[in-house]
């Protein structure tokens, strides 16, 4: 899966799970599958829709289980599901968790600890919208997942649609991997002509990866770097909406949270490439003749960090912003 070949690594995981059906791990790496798959390309593989209506994935509860499916609730719009699958996670005991991959861990904590905060926001009622926005992204599409926004007073619902780990480097490759293959499988899913956010970028610009690990480790100048990148992750954009001819909306990243677990240098070294980003991405963005939703410009203080109004973690926004953003959004029409 990690080259795209995603028909490959179903073949595996079936083999794998004919051979021993109580093999956790890779019933656990099929439901994160089922969570970034379009329903469609589910519906199509009858091992998927088999596995996903037996009673075997139901019956098995993990810590990564629970944050998965925690997930997959959301998405979908149930709420009560979540706090359910988020309370299980809670209970979960320590021993289980310390059972996880340091990778696994890192995923499991912090998105248990983003759902708790982004229900903690106000829900909007459950009523039938009929457009959609679909919103493409890694972790940062959730920020909006099921909201209602405004559009020249006809209201429409945000659908997310999400990719874990996807950096805006994976899909400025030419080379397929599984986040280049599972974007374009979304995108070519949406129905025609349809209104599309999309939110990548957020991870390229940490401290600890992306841009600034590549500029140290390749020696490589930082701003061509990100020039490389922008211009990457656009132009593929660019070349499937030939096809479908979606509007397309690309967000830039809000403002830093201040760490105070990193030196000061680190600090102004990530909120520098996240100003560099952000105005090269803006460039491409409009060289391509697509928008911009400009989230950097209502987080940022003075400083060159976030204001703290619309953060509802370390790392994302809440939905609380949405009210500036639906300002925004009519004048690119």
């Amino acid at each position: 899966l990690l080259l795209g070949d995603l028909n490959a690594a179903l073949n595996n995981f079936e083999k794998a799970i004919i051979i021993n059906p109580n093999y956790n791990q890779c019933l656990e790496n099929i439901f994160d599958l089922l969570v970034q798959l379009p329903e469609s390309e589910i519906s199509e593989r009858k091992f998927l829709v088999k596995l996903r209506s037996a009673k075997l994935l139901a019956s098995i509860n993990t810590p990564r289980l629970n944050i998965l499916r925690a997930l997959s609730f959301y998405i979908k719009g149930d709420f009560l599901q979540t706090k359910s699958q988020l309370a299980e996670f809670e209970k979960s005991s320590v021993k289980e968790r310390q059972g996880l991959t340091k990778k696994n861990h890192k995923f499991c904590m912090s998105f248990g600890k983003f759902l708790s905060s982004l229900l903690y926001e106000d829900i909007d009622p459950d009523e039938e919208v009929e457009d959609v926005i679909y919103h493409l992204g890694e972790s940062h599409c959730l920020s909006y997942a099921n909201k209602n926004v405004s559009v020249f007073g006809r209201k429409r619902k945000i659908k997310s649609r999400i990719i874990f780990g996807a950096k805006a480097f994976h899909l400025a490759q030419t080379s397929e991997s599984k986040f280049s293959k599972l974007v374009e499988l979304h995108f070519m899913d949406i129905p025609h002509k349809s209104m599309v956010f999309l939110s990548f970028g957020e991870i390229d610009c940490r401290s600890d990866e992306g841009f600034l690990l590549a500029a140290s480790e390749k020696g490589e100048e930082l701003e061509s770097l990100i020039e490389k990148t922008a211009h990457g992750y656009v132009q593929r954009f660019d070349s499937l909406n030939r096809f479908k001819q979606h509007k397309l909306f690309f967000f830039n990243l809000p403002a830093p949270v201040y760490d105070n677990n990193l030196i000061l240098n680190a600090n102004y070294d990530r909120a520098n490439v996240i100003s560099k980003f952000n105005q090269i991405l803006e460039k491409n963005v409009y060289e391509h003749g697509y928008d911009l939703i400009d989230v950097y410009c209502h987080t940022c203080s003075e400083e060159g960090f976030s204001n703290m109004r619309y953060h509802v973690d370390k790392t994302h926004l809440g939905s609380s912003i949405l009210s500036l953003l639906e300002a925004d959004i009519p004048r690119h029409f």
